[in-house]
């Protein structure tokens, strides 16, 4: 746990830098300039170029981490095995790219006449595809090498930084519908031209040619393990993605627009836990390869009960502010249509955090094809619900549909893992935290109010506060993180003294 304790406190500064500048691009930045049509048309199409992204390294980005232990050596440059992986992203590239344009007129059919800018826009669709897949290559890559703190940076403060500029002027005037596209475009391929130049000056990119498998063996399980994890790694993409793609088709640009924000909101929710995820996994790995089950089975306990313990915050914090987050929104009473998707939303993101790393720990053990398998119930399940919600009750069908998937996928993994390994990341001190978390959710009804909408920030700020610490002692709840903290803030204090 120590290695991810130490990367998590490194990453902590810029995942809340990271989420202040995603509030104001999100909540800010994007209702002020842009319309709802044109909100919807900036994450239809990211969502899209997401979803393609994840088929372009054909899952040998996750083979990268679970068979990186095995081949690990510096010197020679890790035997070719990040050359494989870069490779196999080329030749799948080539053939996505060659689908993609094939089905534009398929794209342009399914979003109808409301999407006419989307059947322009599918060269941008296929320029975002390949940047996202090659940036997604170098940060598993990092994730590898046990370096996320400045992937992290890149993608969460400076990527947010240049798409914010490139919205402001658009909204100025200075460019086109078309140049603001390209744009975000440019945005994701600096950030990518970023992850480069890092991993150079780490020494990691050491181009080899020749096969780094000593058997014909080893490369089929290594491209067997890649043709499961292209539909393990669908999974979260589907969940972040398949809703907002759903309600552009079902529903219209605008809609998907409202939802989207919505959808942002609840999303910060999930930092925490997808910041443990990014270091657990090679750890997660290099510890199956050491038949070290006590060691999987502490991380599963312990990255879940601080991811929790960091999220439930956040939620308490973002619910009981709501009503004035969409109050000084821009263009707020429009948003806060989307009011339900943010506690429907945040809810399920918290049950995902609490049944922790299991798809991890499923996708670097030897079950791996059944996790494959699981993937393909969420897809159908996804799919279904979604299809069943939107048309009856739109965005908050929507986030019903993801909600209720989220559920079962994470009940089906669990269940498995206590029958395989007999692991569970329930202990005593996450039941006391979910305790704590749904005492101050009942309560908070009973903040007093004002007329002052910065005054009810901070006044329901502080009592979230106040009263998940006082009983976080009370109840004594243990966590690595809040130990780190306490213990990083005493020697601040000894230093000061």
């Amino acid at each position: 746990m120590g290695i991810i304790a130490r990367q998590g406190a490194k990453s902590t500064v810029v995942i809340m830098f990271g989420m202040v500048l995603g509030y104001l691009i999100n909540l800010v930045v994007y209702p002020f300039c842009l319309n709802p049509e044109e909100i919807g048309l900036v994450r239809v199409l990211i969502s899209a170029g997401t979803m393609y992204a994840t088929f372009l390294p054909f899952g040998s980005n996750n083979a990268l981490i679970k068979y990186y232990p095995e081949y690990k050596n510096p010197k020679n440059g890790h035997n070719g095995l990040f050359s494989v992986v870069l490779g196999t992203g080329i030749v799948t590239g080539i053939i996505a790219l060659i689908i993609l344009f094939l089905s534009q007129g398929w794209l342009y059919e399914l979003y109808g006449s409301q999407m006419d800018s989307f059947s322009h826009f599918t060269l941008h669709l296929a320029i975002l595809m390949v940047i996202i897949s090659f940036t997604n290559i170098l940060q598993d890559y990092c994730k590898s090498l046990l370096r996320i703190a400045f992937p992290f940076f890149l993608k969460q403060v400076l990527q947010r930084v240049f798409i914010a500029t490139a919205t402001i002027i658009y909204f100025l005037g200075f460019t086109t519908l078309t140049e603001f596209i390209m744009s975000i475009e440019l945005a994701y391929f600096l950030v990518l031209i970023g992850h480069l130049f890092y991993m150079i000056k780490l020494g990691a990119v050491r181009i080899k040619f020749g096969s780094p498998f000593k058997s014909k063996m080893e490369r089929n399980g290594f491209f067997k393990f890649s043709s499961f994890a292209v539909l393990s790694g669908l999974s979260m993409i589907l969940l972040d993605n398949i809703d907002i793609l759903m309600l552009g088709a079902l529903s219209g640009l605008g809609t998907s627009g409202v939802y989207s924000i919505s959808f942002f909101i609840a999303q910060v929710v999930d930092v925490p836990r997808r910041a443990v995820m990014r270091i657990s996994t090679p750890v997660v790995s290099e510890a199956f390869k050491k038949n070290d089950f006590n060691k999987v089975k502490l991380l599963y306990q312990k990255s879940s009960l601080n991811a929790f313990f960091t999220g439930s915050i956040l939620f308490l914090l973002i619910w009981t502010n709501i009503d004035s987050i969409f109050s000084i929104m821009p263009k707020g009473e429009i948003y806060s249509a989307g009011k339900n998707v943010v506690i429907i939303l945040g809810l399920a993101r918290l049950v995902d955090i609490m049944f922790g790393i299991n798809g991890e720990i499923l996708m670097m053990s030897k079950f791996y094809r059944l996790n494959a398998f699981f993937v393909l119930i969420l897809v159908i399940l996804t799919f279904i619900t979604n299809l069943i919600l939107i048309p009856k009750y739109g965005i908050s069908g929507a986030a019903y549909g993801t909600a209720i998937s989220i559920f079962i996928f994470n009940i089906i993994k669990h269940v498995f893992l206590i029958k395989k390994f007999g692991f569970s990341p329930f202990t005593s001190n996450l039941v006391k935290l979910a305790f704590i978390f749904l005492f101050i959710l009942i309560i908070q009804v009973v903040i007093p109010q004002t007329n002052n909408i910065w005054i009810n920030i901070l006044i329901n700020s502080l009592f979230v506060i106040v009263s998940f610490v006082s009983l976080f002692k009370i109840v004594k709840v243990k966590t690595d993180l809040v130990d780190q903290l306490t213990l990083k803030i005493s020697k601040i204090i000894r230093n000061g003294s």
